[in-house]
């Protein structure tokens, strides 16, 4: 078989396969009018199989459907693809719907039997009309055969005395037919199971709002659909099996990431394809609307315009491709350079004498759509064209000679992208993207203006030139915010000079422009609590003492709806005591506010509560009276008829419903509010701002900028969507310039984050102000909260899209917790993060430091410099790509070593040039590898060779069972093991202190997919002791990121981490809670083994020996801490005991911590609350170490197995134990950088 995209898959007939059917695919011509028969569901419709409708419209990207019930259904041609569709004139016997006045039969003589005739007469039409090609055979064919109904059909369909009594043999021929009736129901109206029901909605559910989600939030919405809508709860491993189901499919996919795995749909990835073959399909597809020559004629004589502004002319005016791109930062004046753009276009068909154009403005808000017409440009929300298309209403051909501009793109969905660019393709005609990527992204599913964009395959201009704010400072800020850099912007910030006092009618009580109303008493909670009692009082007070012009200039942005009324409150008190507003009594006026919930939400009982009201798209608006969980109804009241009904939200398709909550707001004269949504009958667009002229119980008049006056009467629904303006959230920010700006923010809230942070401080042109309850909060808001979506097709690439430098800022390096230790900046953290950017240019970074190399002595896994002895050698491959050695004055380490040995210069100073180099790596000669990624995971030859030979002695070696190694493990451990698919015996592995071969315990380290990465050798006499050797164990490989799988337990919440495979043997044998066990070979291995597989808590188990250096504890727990885990250590002083019985004493301990975490966990509210830390606090990846704990394993350790007289291998791997890194030196070497660097600090 082959899918829609070409890739093919093989069924096996003979096999249980999922439910299939083959069709024959064809073309189905309608018209308006034509009836249809549904022949199998259409997805995401409410249209079902069996369904018939009638075609009321007909759009170039769907058809307007009415069902027989009178109930309107939208479908666009995409849903229509692959349904199984017929013309609904005629149908089969078996699918005719009973009760029509009047049946017609086309029938052949030949079909004609009693049986027929019986089928035909339960239709119960008055008047039956059959047509056929021969009526005496006909009427002679029904004669054949008799009449067999069933017997409870005869009984049913008695007209009068049965003229038997019931025997036995018809009652139970009646149970029997009763019974395959009531089972055929029970299967047509059995639920799925719950399992299937909860996935389904957590997908639909998240994927309307995400293209690409975390497992994490799959698990979550599941679990709540239900626990609140059945009632009951389902376990993450079903979920977790039943995606996999899904996956398998080929329905949804998925791929693994440090943090867990993350998912999208089939459907969503099939849309972005779709959009980028759109978008594709429209290069060179088009005429340029003016030639190059007209648009420089033109430009030139426009010197006032900025560089990105004409460039932005020229690229929309001058193109022959269907589509462009511009991105543009806020304030940059990409209105004004549509306005430019539109002028230029006019001119130049008129000189072309070409048909004028018709220029179209879109926005995804009514706010964007007025900015577009102040510049001139007819404009309409995106979402009222493409429901104009789809309806009919309006046809494509309409747009043949029309350029699109598409503002505040970034804002725009998968859905819309998807249909638009099919009307663009469809119509011939051109487009222009017009967004900011940092700026708010949609509320729905896909970032499909960030996709193209950063696709790179559509003309594109970046628009940097920013015009908006006119003092240093303030542009400063927006920059830095944009460079992300949000420390910096916010000193930005801080450096601006006061309001001038012309914009007070009484002195200001603040003269700095953050203010953080959060004092430190030494009680945390009761301080936060008074930080916010303030926090709003502050931001009211200083906008209430600014003169009224200065108000109306003067932008005041909160996050919550719930901050948004509170500070409505304080400013209308203010306003009346200050006279501004009638001091008399208000009026109460009903103000309806969106209740946000998806489509597949609105379809279950969940998101509704008595009192809230539903808008069905139309002029209906239900109250809700009672809500009737049971039987999933709602009890409601027309508010325009009064009509009691019911309201069942399972069968609606939710395409035009809205949810609202209702409150009584009081509305006074001169109020100032904003009109929520747009109504054309009222004449009132979204987001137009309107001032109470005059309000009474019975009606309330409005008036606009442009003095228009609007009465609305209260009682009416429609009249209930304003909102105060006294505030206006981020979201109704973006688009919006003014004077001065007062930002209010609660530091630690959802949407407190780094977009939400630039749409703040860039709307402003003269001045920006922040109040917070806690600037350290905010800035760590900042910092950590990105909110950036991932499209379906970075999802499963696993694409990362590190941040743009956009504008030589001041960067400072201590506004990244990355280079931060117990809350303060570390010199050393910063200088190896730095190392590790310098990594990709390794090659041409050590040319330039070092010279021409040693193309003698230089391989693909080493670059050598100098001759002879004399020798430095860079390695390229691997884990340590980058690290260097000096083999005559013993210098080592990373990229910055390298720097301060060749360059002769300090710490401090080779930090700072290596700053300079990374910031303009083309002054320094510096080249990325492009081939980076993948030579830091390959293997050096020697350590590939290694790995080989350790896993030619783990498959050598045999069972532990009656082999020293048991013995040895007994005697260490107390714990008789006979096997263990970790463990293994091997009677000749070579020791190179000896050079002869000793018998051994064999450990196998595995990587996540549990394939064999390196083997910890345990050499031991063949006695069962271990051997008197220097060196008594050995890892053999590639052991970084690696552990020893002693278990795979049940318990779901904890994991042991055991230092040495003889305390997590001991641990085995007293495993009374079935947790987790894996082994590492030292302390040191804890920083870099992988943690993904791990439970939540981790305990390490040691001696005290063994964890005796505070300084690499921190370390560890910091890093274990850092990637969601909380760590317990259980290091006990076991000075003098057994070797067994201090495993025995520490396998003790571990359980008793075990059944203490089991009983708090208990405490705990289960899988909710841990799921939502871990959305918080996501897996972050950590810087591997250079050094090795470790002895290498010696040059003949590799071959030695078959032959020790191999005097080659023996020379090469000589080579190879040269060229590592020794452990202890390295940590020492280490401890003295600290401590030079202990005078430094920035």
């Amino acid at each position: 078989l082959s899918d829609n995209n070409g890739k093919s898959h093989a069924l096996n007939l003979s096999l249980n396969n999922p439910a299939f059917f083959v069709s024959q695919p064809s073309t189905l011509e309608v018209a308006a009018g034509d009836r249809l028969r549904i022949n199998s569901d259409i997805y995401q419709t409410n249209l079902k199989q069996h369904d018939n409708v009638t075609i009321e419209k007909i759009g170039w990207l769907g058809l307007s459907l009415k069902d027989d019930n009178g109930k309107g259904h939208i479908v666009s041609l995409s849903q229509f693809k692959n349904t199984a569709l017929s013309y609904g004139y005629a149908t089969t016997l078996n699918q005719a719907t009973s009760g029509k006045e009047t049946t017609l039969v086309d029938m052949q003589s030949y079909t004609a039997s009693k049986e027929v005739l019986y089928d035909l007469m339960q239709q119960e039409s008055k008047t039956l009309h059959i047509f056929t090609n021969d009526q005496q055979k006909l009427e002679a064919q029904m004669g054949k055969s008799s009449i067999q109904p069933s017997t409870m059909a005869r009984v049913l369909a008695s007209t009068g005395d049965i003229s038997k009594f019931i025997n036995s043999q018809t009652q139970q021929s009646l149970y029997h037919d009763v019974a395959v009736a009531v089972q055929s129901l029970l299967h047509q109206q059995a639920d799925k199971p719950l399992i299937e029901q909860a996935v389904t909605f957590a997908l639909n559910h998240v994927s309307e709002q995400k293209a690409g989600f975390k497992h994490a939030d799959l698990v979550m919405e599941a679990i709540r659909f239900a626990m609140d809508e059945k009632g009951t709860t389902v376990l993450e491993p079903e979920i977790k099996a039943h995606l996999h189901q899904l996956k398998a499919q080929d329905s949804v996919l998925s791929a693994d990431y440090q943090d867990g795995t993350r998912w999208t749909t089939r459907e969503a990835l099939e849309t972005e394809q779709r959009i980028l073959n759109h978008l594709a399909a429209g290069k060179g597809a088009v005429n340029a609307f003016a030639t190059p020559q007209q648009a420089d004629t033109y430009l030139a004589q426009q010197a006032w315009m900025t560089d990105g502004q004409k460039d932005g002319v020229r690229l929309i005016a001058t193109t022959n491709d269907q589509y462009t791109i511009v991105q543009g930062f806020a304030g940059v004046g990409k209105s004004t350079m549509l306005e430019q753009g539109t002028l230029l276009i006019e001119q130049a068909q008129a000189i072309q004498k070409n048909t004028p154009i018709t220029v179209l403005g879109l926005a995804p808000t009514h706010a964007a759509v007025n900015e577009l017409k102040e510049k001139g440009i007819p404009a309409q929300t995106t979402q009222s064209l493409l429901k104009e298309v789809m309806t009919g209403d309006t046809l494509p051909e309409k747009y043949a000679n029309t350029l699109f501009l598409l503002d505040e793109s970034s804002m725009a969905s998968n859905a819309q992208f998807d249909a638009f660019t099919t009307l663009v393709n469809n119509s011939g005609a051109k487009a222009t993207f017009l967004g900011d990527i940092y700026q708010l992204q949609s509320k729905e599913a896909g970032k499909p203006f960030e996709l193209a964009y950063r696709t790179k395959n559509i003309e594109t201009v970046v628009m940097k030139d920013i015009k908006r704010q006119q003092t240093p400072e303030l542009l400063s800020a927006v920059k830095q915010v944009i460079n992300r850099h949000p420390e910096s912007s916010l000193a930005a910030v801080k450096a601006q000079s006061p309001l001038d006092s012309q914009h007070y009618h009484q002195p200001s009580t603040h003269t700095d422009t953050v203010i953080s109303t959060y004092i430190n008493t030494g009680r945390p909670s009761e301080d936060h609590q008074q930080a916010k009692d303030k926090l709003y009082d502050l931001a009211a007070k200083e906008y209430l003492s600014r003169t009224p012009e200065s108000r109306d200039n003067t932008l005041m942005i909160a996050y919550s709806n719930r901050e948004r009324d509170l500070l409505a409150k304080l400013i209308r008190r203010g306003l009346k005591a200050m006279g501004d507003l009638p001091s008399g009594s208000d009026t109460s006026v009903t103000r309806l506010r969106g209740v946000g919930a998806t489509k597949e939400e609105l379809k279950t009982m969940m998101p509704y509560q008595k009192g809230l009201i539903i808008n069905t798209g139309r002029e209906t608006y239900l109250q809700i009276d009672k809500v009737d969980r049971q039987h999933a109804l709602l009890n409601v009241t027309d508010l325009d008829s009064g009509k009691v009904t019911t309201f069942i939200p399972a069968k609606h398709d939710h395409k035009m419903t809205t949810l609202w909550s209702s409150s009584q707001q009081p509305l006074t004269e001169g109020d100032k509010i904003t009109w929520r949504k747009t109504d054309h009958e009222l004449a009132l667009q979204g987001n137009t701002e309107l001032t109470v002229s005059k309000v009474n119980t019975q009606t309330m008049t409005v008036t606009g900028k442009d003095g228009q006056a609007v009465t609305l009467p209260v009682s009416d629904m429609k009249s209930s969507h304003w909102d105060y303006r006294y505030t206006k959230t981020a979201d109704m920010a973006q688009g919006a310039t003014v004077n001065n700006v007062i930002s209010v923010i609660s530091a630690n809230a959802k949407l407190t984050n780094i977009r939400r942070a630039y749409i703040d401080i860039s709307r402003a042109s003269q001045h920006a102000m922040i109040f917070t309850d806690n600037e350290k909060s905010l800035m760590n808001s900042w910092l950590n909260h990105h909110d950036n979506n991932t499209s379906a097709i970075e999802t499963i690439n696993k694409t990362h899209n590190p941040n743009e430098r956009h504008f030589n800022t001041t960067d400072l390096p201590n506004e990244n917790p990355k280079y931060q230790q117990d809350g303060h900046f570390k010199l050393s953290l910063y200088a190896k993060d730095l190392g590790n950017q310098l990594t990709p240019y390794t090659e041409s970074l050590a040319i330039s430091l070092l010279g021409q190399p040693n193309n003698s002595k230089s391989d693909k896994d080493y670059l050598a410099f100098g001759r002879g002895q004399s020798q430095t050698k860079i390695s390229l491959t691997g884990e340590y790509r980058g690290y260097f050695r000096d083999w005559t004055t013993g210098d080592k380490g990373n990229m910055i070593n390298l720097i301060m040995a060749s360059k002769s210069i300090s710490f401090r100073e080779a930090i700072t040039l290596a700053e300079t180099m990374l910031t303009h790596p083309e002054q320094h000669d510096l080249i990325k590898n492009e081939k980076h990624t993948m030579l830091l995971t390959t293997l050096p030859v020697q350590v590939s060779e290694l790995k080989e030979r350790a896993i030619n002695y783990f498959e050598q070696g045999v069972e532990i069972k009656d082999t020293p190694a048991s013995t040895y493990i007994n005697n260490n451990t107390y714990h008789d093991i006979e096997r263990h698919a970790a463990l293994r015996y091997h009677d000749n592995v070579y020791s190179s202190e000896t050079k002869y071969t000793h018998p051994a315990l064999l450990t196998s380290l595995t990587n996540n997919k549990g394939d064999i990465e390196a083997v910890e050798i345990t050499y031991l006499t063949p006695q069962g002791d271990i051997a008197n050797l220097n060196t008594q164990k050995r890892l053999m490989g590639n052991k970084s990121g690696h552990a020893m799988v002693l278990n795979e337990g049940t318990l779901p919440n904890i994991s042991v981490i055991a230092i040495g495979v003889e305390n997590g043997i001991a641990l085995m044998g007293a495993n009374q809670h079935d947790v987790d066990i894996i082994a590492v070979n030292n302390p040191h291995d804890l920083r870099t083994v992988n943690t993904q597989t791990l439970r939540e808590h981790i305990i390490i188990m040691a001696s005290d020996s063994q964890l005796s250096n505070q300084a690499l504890i921190n370390d560890i727990t910091h890093k274990l801490t850092e990637q969601g885990h909380s760590i317990s250590l259980v290091a006990e002083a076991l000075n003098g005991l057994l070797p067994q019985d201090i495993g025995i004493i520490i396998s003790d301990k571990v359980n008793d911590d075990i059944t203490q975490l089991k009983e708090e966990h208990h405490t705990q509210t289960n899988a909710i609350d841990q799921l939502a830390k871990d959305i918080s606090n996501p897996s972050l990846s950590d810087n591997k170490d250079i050094t090795l704990s470790q002895p290498e394993i010696d040059i003949n350790d590799l071959s030695y197995g078959q032959s020790i007289s191999n005097k080659n291998v023996t020379h090469t791997l000589e080579r190879y134990e040269q060229s590592q890194h020794s452990h202890d030196t390295e940590k020492d070497n280490e401890r003295v950088i600290e401590k030079e660097l202990g005078d430094f600090s920035i």
